[in-house]
């Protein structure tokens, strides 16, 4: 796993800590989204949850997918398949850490 640059952006916000594993949930079940839409070509479909993920997940203490998701939306962008399947599998790796840090 890439090494998280900044610690801070892994705590979240006050108040937002109780929403922490339907945080997580959520974007476990979007990571599926996110290998079908791999899985068929579907750049606008990875560069929306990229935009998605990149605008709110740090404030909840996911700030390295908050990195990754803008990461991914460039990739989509610019249409880069093997970039986007790489990111795919940080991202994945990412929350299987962020759901079992041990």
């Amino acid at each position: 796993m890439r090494i998280i640059q900044n610690q801070k952006t892994e705590i979240p916000l006050d108040g937002l800590e109780v929403h922490y594993q339907d945080f997580l949930a959520s974007r476990e079940a979007e990571l599926s989204d996110l290998k079908k839409a791999l899985a068929e070509n579907d750049f606008s479909s990875m560069m929306a949850l990229g935009h998605k993920w990149k605008g709110f997940s740090a404030p909840y203490g996911f700030g390295q997918l908050a990195l990754l998701a803008t990461e991914l939306e460039e990739a989509a962008r610019s249409n880069s398949l093997e970039q986007c399947h790489v990111l795919t599998l940080e991202i994945a790796e990412y929350l299987s850490f962020k759901k079992d840090p041990t």
